[in-house]
């Protein structure tokens, strides 16, 4: 329910005590180091520059101001009391000490923020807050914890001096949350106003949609044909403006999955009958009786919406499960794989995000390239490129023209004379168009970094669809191998292959990043003596495992480490999918085999390399355990059912037979490749 009170009163945070533990590994959530506390970024239009955490409490900071949420059991003895506190106080120093806004539960009771009880915890918290130099904003004596033994004030909002005026309309909110405390609201006031939300020009046409979309590519048709890239592009993006709008950022403000009038309803009676409990139970005339029994009345009132926003999550989750039969990877399996995906691109403060693009992209010196002829080049034909974009991958993010995969492919089927003159053209003039030299920049997290600076951050560069036509293959890593019998050998044939690479690369107006190189070192059962090696003064340590275009390669390369990680990773997804394959009910048979296969492509990644080491039988054992679980929910069978027996009944081959037959096709394929070029 506070995402539905967030929606309500249009909250650009929120910050919770005792979270989800599932909702904060969602987007936007950010948990402490215990996950006893949590802030949810509910606009996405505020950038963030900075976050941290220790134990008890997370901040964010957003629009130059600090927020804090903190919980403090009140079950801990004083010591670790102490040593939050301390730690707090700390944290809040490194953050300049300035712009702070610090919520949460701290149990703690006193007088001064409107609680009718003190105790020792009030008074270590006052003291800390007079330490810290913090201002109390806490309005009036309403209770945030209601509950059969009594009410009292253990939600507290501080803030520091600087920013004590600019916090406005505390309040404490009546609405129903389904725990004994209730929600706390309040504004920040800002002197700037919110950045307003653009509309995304971003298309992606179905059914009647895409048919509108050709209908009028059709009428322009000989038009198009006649024009350059530019002006072909600006008219589709045109068009589509014609049938639908730029497709508007969400901000997660929107109700949610489970929620109708009759919840509604029933958290309005639900408020009231607590209202009148707590009316009652402040009386001194009142008779116990009655109190007892407007107590019970609440309570009923509570289980009553709790089995209603129950059994119509059931509802719904049922509905979106009987929806895959028509389409395996539809609002249900959406649902569960956020569940297991990374975080996505946050949104950072326009002067991190500046500073992050600065370092990763330095200017250089435009690169001017010689004259151009296009001498016996041969034209692209209809065949190329009906091949090349039938290659592309449906459902990618679009770059800066919004236009997807899907509009181009539809395109080409109905009209393929157009984009082959458009390509042509470019092809005789030797030009490549100026729009399609610029790309949307994306910045994701990388797994484990939580600073701000450019290091932590991977930066995707999302191009035009119809340039993607134009390129076969982008490098950018360098895997430098050498092969030696001798270690002094060895060395010196790395120290000067490395120092060509440098000069190769400084030449082209590279830079080799040394500081990001890794080494390893395929020794077998050999003593090597040395720990590192060096190039322009700077050394490259030797590591036993290193992680290679998203496999672990090891020094004996028995491949236990990415065995075990691809192990680890399958039953992360497996345990997500299995809620989309219930025992009784849900898709059939054919449909749970294909979902299925999420699971068993993440575990086989790279399995052309590694599937030699499945030999061993305790490496099989480790992924056939995974694939087991998976094929019982594809078949729904119980859970003592034999791995032979689930893989006969779904009709999938064991993990490392699976292993092997890919190894098998990747070297035959190679091998046709080496003879078609070797006769040449």
């Amino acid at each position: 329910l506070s995402i539905q009170t967030a929606l309500e009163e249009k909250a650009d945070l929120i910050c919770t005590s005792e979270p989800n533990k599932g909702k904060c590994k969602e987007r936007a959530w950010f948990a402490d180091e215990d996950g006893d506390a949590a802030i949810s970024v509910r606009n996405h239009r505020m950038g963030i520059s900075g976050k941290g955490k220790g134990r008890g409490f997370v901040w964010v900071k957003m629009g130059g101001n600090v927020v804090y949420a903190c919980y403090l059991s009140p079950n801990v003895p004083e010591e670790r009391v102490d040593q939050f506190l301390e730690d707090l106080r700390h944290d809040i120093r490194r953050n300049g000490g300035r712009n702070i806004v610090l919520t949460g539960n701290f149990n703690g009771r006193s007088g001064v923020w409107g609680d009718r009880v003190e105790d020792r915890r009030g008074e270590k918290i006052l003291e800390w807050v007079a330490l810290c130099g913090l201002v109390i904003q806490n309005a009036g004596n309403e209770p945030t914890c209601i509950r059969p033994n009594g009410n009292s004030v253990v939600d507290m909002t501080f803030t520091t001096g600087d920013i004590a005026n600019k916090l406005e309309e505390w309040r404490v909110l009546e609405e129903a949350t389904l725990s004994d405390h209730k929600a706390i609201a309040f504004d920040i006031k800002e002197e700037e106003e919110e950045p307003r939300m653009e509309a995304e020009e971003r298309w992606r046409f179905k059914g009647r949609k895409e048919e509108q979309m050709l209908d009028k590519v059709g009428e322009e048709e000989e038009w198009l044909k006649a024009q350059d890239a530019d002006r072909v592009v600006e008219r589709i993006r045109g068009i589509c403006r014609e049938i639908a709008p730029g497709v508007r950022r969400q901000n997660d403000r929107k109700e949610v999955y489970w929620w109708n009038g009759q919840i509604a309803e029933m958290r309005k009676e639900c408020v009231k009958r607590r209202r009148d409990w707590s009316r009652k139970k402040a009386r001194s005339n009142m008779k116990e009786q009655e109190t007892i029994a407007a107590r019970e009345r609440y309570k009923e009132g509570r289980r009553a919406l709790k089995k209603m926003i129950a059994k119509e999550k059931r509802k719904k989750w049922k509905e979106l499960i009987d929806e895959l039969e028509e389409d395996p990877w539809g609002g249900a399996y959406t649902i569960v794989v956020k569940r297991i995906r990374l975080a996505g691109a946050e949104k950072l403060d326009k002067e991190v995000e500046e500073n992050v693009t600065r370092q990763l992209f330095p200017q250089q010196e435009p690169v001017r390239w010689g004259q151009y002829t296009n001498d016996g080049m041969t034209q692209v034909t209809k065949e190329e490129l009906q091949e090349v974009i039938g290659k592309m991958k449906m459902g990618k993010a679009p770059g800066p023209d919004g236009l997807t995969t899907e509009i181009w492919k539809a395109i080409m089927k109905r009209y393929p004379e157009i984009l082959v003159n458009m390509y042509n053209k470019l092809l005789a003039e030797g030009r490549f168009p100026d729009p399609w030299k610029e790309a949307k920049l994306v910045l994701l997290r990388k797994p484990g970094k939580e600073g701000m600076q450019p290091e932590c951050f991977r930066p995707i560069c999302l191009l035009d669809t119809a340039e993607g036509a134009t390129m076969v293959v982008y490098a950018d890593d360098v895997c430098l191998m050498c092969v030696a019998k001798e270690e002094e050998e060895l060395k010196r044939m790395v120290d000067e292959s490395l120092a060509e690479v440098g000069r190769w690369m400084q030449g082209a107006g590279l830079e080799l990043a040394l500081q990001k190189s890794e080494a390893i070192l395929v020794k077998g059962r050999r003593v090597w003596q040395g720990s590192q090696f060096r190039a322009a003064n700077m050394a490259i340590e030797i590591k036993n495992e290193a992680k290679y275009l998203g496999v672990w390669l090891d020094g004996s390369l028995c491949y236990r480490r990415h065995i075990l990680e691809a192990g680890k990773k399958a039953e992360k997804i497996t345990n997500a999918l299995v809620k989309l394959m219930p025992n009784v009910g849900g898709p059939g048979m054919a449909k749970r085999r294909t979902i299925a296969t999420a699971a068993q492509s993440a575990m086989l990644y790279g399995a052309e390399v590694w599937a030699p080491a499945l030999e061993h039988e305790s490496y099989r054992k480790i992924l056939g355990s995974v694939q087991r679980r998976l094929l019982l929910r594809v078949v729904a069978a119980y859970r003592t059912v034999a791995e032979e027996v689930v893989q006969v009944l779904a009709g999938v081959p064991p993990v490392d037979l699976l292993a092997k037959e890919r190894r098998s096709r990747y070297i035959q394929v190679t091998k046709i490749i080496y003879l078609a070029f070797t006769c040449l």
